[in-house]
């Protein structure tokens, strides 16, 4: 996880290890405060405490209550099953799924489909089924649902667009452990901490690549706890959805890229770049546009050589990422003369698309569901804290363009954001305008390249760091004991996170001790809520970590870093 093949500091010049804080002081970087074990195992501390938070996010969201969770759970058991995968358009629900969404009080009793109009709703009202009003069946009477073939044709399972991997997996490995036997709501909780699973690399390649942009270890530590201020990254990773591989491939791929960028470029770079773009190509169509960072990675550094040289390099990790993972994509191409056929079919209506219409529709959809726009899209955190982090976010990012350096190097780290933005934005335009519906603008598949935002974040944080420890040279100002900014990171971050799970089991389960329901959770979790407890109190435990364990590494100067 840490040094690699050189060390960079935060003017990006390349040292040949770790040196005494002295030195370190003089070439105007901040010191090392710990040592490479100690870092390593903080880093681990880290990780397990996101992995605990996501599965609390898991256990406290209601069963089918994230997107399109019913055909992904639908696929899943099919790849339990069979090694079939339908043509695109062909598949259909499960009986048992649709029966099993209405016992958790998602879908209305006897419809035929998952759209909107087909779902309850978080809130009370007599129009629409309130979810506070569904009859939620317990969990000693709930369905134990198998794939038997017998589906719904009208009731399309979309998910056979995306290359099959993550629903082979999953449903092997949960056949493998008894889990085909199992009531729907142990099968789709196992389903969730498996996702959770898959996504477990995100904490470590944001770490690593914030060490490999050259920040301190106290500062890749910090900038491993930005991962809190997303409450729609816990949430998405803690669903039963293909996004969690995509989201585990691409934080590995970005921290390949950064390796790529900051570092010697060798062709162990080449060949980790190249495998991690081919798993990411088996998860999502947005995905492709990973393909063009890890070649500019190659391209920015220069250091690997002349222009020829890095072509190659560049060639060579996008051809391995493209023999890898290709074959899926070359395969529509050539079926269906596209990269990816529309899975729901939509009918074409007479459309007169308007670009206002269509921006102040999915703009705003697009930007919330970044951060905390939960359920199936139905529900947002508050407007005020969304606009906290949504600006605050962009602030620190023009900051550290501004006024750090190395800019075309950090910009390659973010450049899966525009570029999937411009993809992302035309397929939806195409789709308005063949079907008047704007549709599919959400934040959750810009999340593959979420590891270099947050790396760029961090560098901005640290930038008063990298000041003070200018100054120092001069005699002006001693490096501090502690970092105030480190402790106003983890401090804020344990109350965004905190307040917004709070929020939404509030929100799922209203009234009750701290304004949740326990009762009505227990019955829809079907899980005792002693359990719940435990859970509950394992949450604060992974907060608890995510604030000290940054703060503790920036305060406390190892004597083996000396």
């Amino acid at each position: 996880m840490d040094d690699g093949d050189a060390h960079f500091s935060s003017t990006g010049a390349s040292t040949d290890g770790p040196q005494s804080w002295a030195s370190s002081a003089q070439e105007g970087r901040p010191a090392e405060r710990i040592s490479r074990r100690a870092f390593i195992r903080c880093a681990i501390l880290l990780t397990l405490a996101f992995m605990t938070w996501q599965a609390v996010w898991a256990i406290v969201t209601p069963p089918f209550r994230t997107p399109d969770e019913p055909t992904h759970y639908n696929s899943v058991l099919r790849g339990a099953t069979t090694f079939d995968w339908p043509a695109v358009g062909t598949a259909g629900m499960e009986e048992g799924v649709m029966q099993a969404a209405t016992e958790a009080g998602v879908l209305v009793d006897g419809v035929v489909g998952t759209s909107r109009r087909d779902r309850t709703v978080l809130q009370e009202t007599e129009a629409v089924p309130s979810f506070y009003d569904a009859v939620i069946t317990p969990h000693n009477s709930r369905l134990h649902v198998r794939y038997t073939g017998d589906s719904r044709a009208e009731t399309r399972d979309q998910m056979t667009q995306h290359p099959p991997l993550y629903y082979w997996m999953a449903g092997r490995l949960l056949r493998t452990v008894g889990g085909s036997d199992w009531a729907w709501d142990r099968q789709l909780l196992f389903l969730r901490l498996f996702s959770v699973v898959l996504s477990a690399p995100v904490v470590p390649c944001l770490v690593y690549a914030a060490r490999r942009i050259g920040l301190a270890r106290h500062w890749s530590l910090t900038a491993g706890t930005l991962v809190f201020f997303v409450p729609q990254l816990a949430f998405v990773t803690a669903a039963v959805s293909n996004d969690s591989l995509s989201v585990g491939a691409g934080a590995v791929t970005i921290a390949a890229c950064a390796a790529a960028a900051f570092g010697t470029g060798s062709w162990r770079s080449v060949v980790a770049t190249g495998c991690a773009l081919g798993l990411g190509l088996w998860t999502k169509g947005l995905f492709l546009p990973m393909g063009l960072v890890v070649g500019l990675a190659f391209l920015s550094n220069g250091s690997i050589g002349p222009l020829s040289r890095r072509l190659i390099r560049a060639t060579a990790a996008g051809g391995l990422g493209v023999l890898v993972g290709g074959f899926w994509w070359v395969r529509n191409l050539i079926a269906f003369g596209q990269l990816q056929p529309d899975g729901m079919m939509r009918e074409t209506a007479n459309v007169n698309p308007q670009v206002g219409y269509f921006l102040r529709t999915g703009g705003p959809t697009l930007l919330h569901s970044s951060w905390g726009k939960l359920g199936w899209l139905e529900w947002q955190l508050p407007l005020p804290l969304l606009l906290v982090l949504e600006i605050g976010t962009v602030a620190l990012v023009l900051v550290a363009f501004v006024r750090g350096r190395e800019r075309l190097r950090l910009g390659v780290l973010l450049a899966y954001y525009p570029l999937t933005l411009l993809v992302l934005l035309g397929v939806s335009w195409r789709a308005y305008a063949h079907t008047g519906v704007v549709a599919g603008v959400q934040g959750r598949y810009l999340f593959p390249g979420i590891v270099g935002l947050l790396a760029i974040v961090a560098v901005a944080m640290a930038l008063p760091d990298r000041r003070r420890a200018a100054r120092s040279i001069n005699g002006v100002a001693d490096l501090p004991a502690r970092s105030r900014v480190q402790t106003i990171v983890g401090v804020v971050g344990f109350l965004v996170s905190a307040c917004s799970l709070w929020a939404w089991a509030h929100v799922c389960y209203p009234s009750g001790a701290f304004g949740i329901d326990w009762d009505r959770w227990s019955l829809v979790a079907g899980l005792d809520p002693a359990w719940l407890v435990v859970t509950a109190c394992g949450g604060v435990l992974a907060l608890g970590v995510a604030v000290v364990v940054p703060v503790v590494a920036g305060g406390v100067r190892d004597r083996r870093c000396q």
